[in-house]
């Protein structure tokens, strides 16, 4: 029901969808949406499969953490990396891409961001 609410809510706001996966505690989405900034995007993805989620009458206030985290891509190799790791590797303890912290720069790219641990 959350991912498809996540491909539902991408495709409406003409968002494009590499990877979706729904796990029993958390949701990895890896999204291009060009011109807004990633809090937006976590932000009506939440809300959106929140809105699904309630539809099931489960006795809950809270489905999500008060936030998640935000990763910016660099290129498409690191692009093909996240998206194999979002569908088929999550259970490792690996991060596969080089990520910057929310806000840097006006494109979300830092090109002097360390790689992550491999």
């Amino acid at each position: 029901m959350v991912e498809a609410q996540i491909a539902e809510t991408c495709r409406h706001r003409g968002w494009e969808l590499h990877a979706v996966n729904c796990r029993s505690n958390h949701v990895h989405a890896v999204v291009t949406a060009p011109g807004v900034h990633p809090k937006k995007v976590r932000t009506d993805l939440k809300a959106w499969a929140t809105r699904r989620l309630r539809e099931t009458n489960v006795a809950r206030n809270n489905w999500w953490a008060e936030r998640g985290s935000v990763r910016y891509i660099n290129g498409e190799d690191s692009l093909a990396e996240v998206v194999a790791y979002v569908m088929e590797a999550q259970d490792r303890q690996l991060a596969p891409t080089r990520s910057v912290s929310e806000g840097i720069g006006s494109d979300g790219f830092d090109a002097a961001a360390p790689r992550r641990p491999r």
